[in-house]
């Protein structure tokens, strides 16, 4: 008989191992295990829905829950990862989700959806996509020159960083501070930028993927100084940035990589909606 039922830390061991057999040992078991040791201050959280027959785990669906501060209100996310069913359960796929989405309240986010069949489900569930591309930008030779008429300080030092966030970005910063991400301020006289990154790799090359940026526009001006600055820092071939991140904006010297993020929004904007509080900050090298 096969059944499914609300996940608690006492099935951790057990889920991590079901996922790295699953993905054919593409993380290890340890990296697995980080999905389920956050803090992000959601009274409600548990890490997920599984399936099981008496042989043990066959079908996972994870959740990674928050509460963002966001236009001076908090807003509940609730990130949906890592769903996985063997293929001879996978008409019982839905009852993994079903109890998920039945959380009032919540803005839910899918961020690394590669399957069709759940790609599928997703829009059966009412999600609507919220990004489909992406910009990798490579830095240009003489960018410490292109510079020199901006007038910017780019800082990765995180004691001083701190000092510079507003209530919203400082809240972002306290949360992700023991990740694996790394934190960048870009100022100038009149204006700051907050840009999270990590790193990721594709097809064996490293890159640094964004996953915050607090403005845009600023940004937009920077980024050709900007790309070799972090490029450099973060000892990687290029920069991955959204194309929601900077309002669809046209980089030059890019190519465009298509993404497949997903979202059910329930009190948030889709402008609203960066890539932290997921799986991509958690666990090690993917995008």
């Amino acid at each position: 008989m096969v059944k499914a039922r609300k996940a608690s830390s006492q099935d951790i061991d057990s889920v991590a191992d079901f996922l790295c057999h699953h993905f054919n040992g593409r993380l290890k078991r340890n990296d697995w295990c980080l999905l389920f040791n956050t803090e992000w201050n959601d009274d409600d959280r548990f890490p997920g829905f599984l399936l099981e027959n008496s042989s043990g785990i066959v079908g996972f669906v994870g959740t990674l829950l928050s509460r963002r501060l966001i236009k001076s209100r908090y807003h509940r996310f609730c990130n949906i990862h890592s769903w996985v069913v063997e293929p001879e359960y996978r008409n019982q796929s839905i009852e993994l989700a079903a109890p998920i989405l039945k959380l009032k309240d919540y803005n839910f986010t899918n961020f690394t959806t590669v399957s069709q069949n759940v790609q599928f489900m997703m829009k059966i569930f009412g999600f609507k996509v919220l990004e489909s591309a992406s910009q990798v930008l490579f830095p240009f030779p003489d960018y410490r020159f292109r510079g020199f008429n901006l007038q910017i300080d780019v800082v990765f030092e995180r004691d001083e960083i701190a000092k510079h966030l507003n209530e919203h970005e400082s809240k972002i910063f306290a949360d992700h501070l023991n990740e694996n991400c790394t934190h960048i301020l870009v100022r100038s006289m009149s204006e700051t930028c907050y840009i999270i990154a990590k790193e990721t790799i594709l097809k064996n090359i490293r890159f640094a993927y964004v996953y915050l940026i607090s403005n845009p526009e600023f940004f937009l001006k920077t980024v050709d100084v900007l790309r070799g600055v972090i490029v450099q820092k973060m000892n990687t071939i290029g920069l991955i940035v959204e194309n929601r991140f900077v309002h669809g904006e046209k980089m030059r010297f890019s190519v465009k990589r298509k993404v497949a993020r997903y979202y059910k929004p329930a009190t948030v904007a889709r402008e609203d909606i960066d890539n932290l509080y997921s799986e991509l900050v958690l666990l090690p090298r993917i995008s």
